[in-house]
């Protein structure tokens, strides 16, 4: 990890947070994962609450404002990195939404836009395939919406995106 480290602690611990904070799409995307986990939290007691009625219907909302957020930017001048980061939210969504199909269209698109995006920074892939780098990022994806729901401190954050491997951002 020596030399990559400090690039994938501000991605993920300062770009990704400012993303939250100026991006629709992906504060939206966010937000939806968010509101599933509390939907699906709701739906493991077996009785399925009208707090997680709610809930679920608050993630599918955000889920497509996200969607069509992205859509509205995609026309304009979207930035790669936001929109990458909010396929890999979209592929965590329909993961624990139970939509396969889905999550891996999310995945099959998010590999072009991590090799678009290698490709316009002359990088070559970081691991030997654009579908590792995928995986890559979607496992710290995975690992920065733990820390949200777990409320990790700042250290903690640094010292647990850093161990997933190398980034392409």
């Amino acid at each position: 990890m020596a030399g990559t480290q400090g690039q994938q602690d501000v991605f993920w611990s300062t770009t990704v947070p400012l993303m939250l904070r100026t991006n629709g799409s992906v504060w939206a995307a966010n937000v939806a994962i968010h509101a599933l986990i509390e939907s699906l939290r709701s739906n493991m007691t077996g009785a399925f609450t009208e707090e997680g009625r709610n809930a679920y219907s608050r993630a599918l909302r955000h889920h497509g404002s996200a969607l069509a957020e992205l859509r509205n930017e995609a026309m304009g001048s979207g930035d790669l990195e936001s929109v990458t980061v909010c396929c890999l939210f979209f592929v965590v969504f329909e993961m624990l939404h139970g939509d396969e199909v889905a999550a891996r269209t999310h995945i099959y698109n998010g590999c072009r836009m991590i090799d678009e995006l290698q490709r316009s920074r002359g990088l070559r892939p970081v691991r030997p395939t654009v579908e590792n780098a995928m995986l890559w990022e979607l496992q710290k994806s995975i690992r920065f919406l733990m820390l949200q729901t777990h409320g990790a401190n700042h250290g903690q954050e640094l010292d647990m995106l850093g161990s997933a491997g190398p980034s392409i951002f």
